[in-house]
């Protein structure tokens, strides 16, 4: 274990990180789009970042999640609570879109919102294994479909009837 001055920069690192990079994006996204785009927008900040990360040192929130809070109770209290922080702000954008009928409601906001952190945590490791646009944004574009997947379907129900 670190002596406490370096846990304690660590910890103050960790909680500057989650607020320069991840709730201020949660902030600005969120008070700028419509739900739906919103989830987009977010997700194709981060593939952005992951792709630029050229010294490809990934996630300082991922990699703290795998190497520091499994061994380190607060640690892994910062990681998880920030990660329903992450989760909470997706449930917030599918719950509002399936009100407004600009989300498909075929899965719950719910379960909609725990696949989007998974596909997030997805695209941020595999980010510093293969930085490759292709396979980021096809992580990504299944489960931002499901968004969708409804919503077309009547769409085009609706085009071959007319």
């Amino acid at each position: 274990m670190p002596s406490a001055t370096k846990r304690t920069l660590y910890e103050r690192s960790l909680n500057r990180y989650l607020d320069q990079m991840f709730r201020e994006r949660i902030h600005r996204i969120e008070s700028t789009f419509p739900p739906r785009e919103a989830i987009s927008a977010f997700h194709a900040e981060i593939i952005k970042r992951s792709l630029t990360d050229q010294q490809r040192r990934g996630c300082l929130l991922v990699n703290s999640a795998i190497e520091s809070a499994p061994h380190d109770a607060q640690f892994l209290g910062i990681v998880a609570t920030f990660l329903e922080e992450v989760e909470a702000f997706f449930l917030r954008c599918v719950s509002q879109g399936q009100r407004e009928g600009t989300i498909a409601r075929a899965h719950s906001a719910e379960d909609l919102s725990k696949s989007l952190l998974g596909v997030l945590l997805g695209i941020r490791v595999l980010a510093r294994v293969r930085p490759e646009r292709k396979l980021l944004e096809g992580l990504a574009r299944p489960v931002l479909g499901l968004l969708d997947d409804t919503i077309q379907s009547r769409s085009r129900r609706r085009a071959r009837t007319n």
